[in-house]
C-alpha cells in the first residue's frame, strides 16, 4: 500500500486509482468506509 494517511478538510476533493488483481473490490471497500466517515464498525 503506498498511502498511509490522508489529511482533507470538510468539502475537499479527491481522487483515487487502484491498479491490480482485486482493483475494484478494493475501492468498493474504500467507498464504503468514506462514506461511513472511516468508522469500521459502523452498520
Amino acid at each position: 500500500m503506498g498511502l498511509m494517511m490522508l489529511a482533507l478538510g470538510p468539502g475537499s476533493v479527491f481522487s483515487v486509482k487502484a491498479d491490480g488483481k482485486r482493483e475494484e473490490e478494493a475501492l468498493l471497500a474504500l467507498e464504503v468506509l468514506v462514506g461511513r466517515n472511516f468508522e469500521i464498525n459502523a452498520t
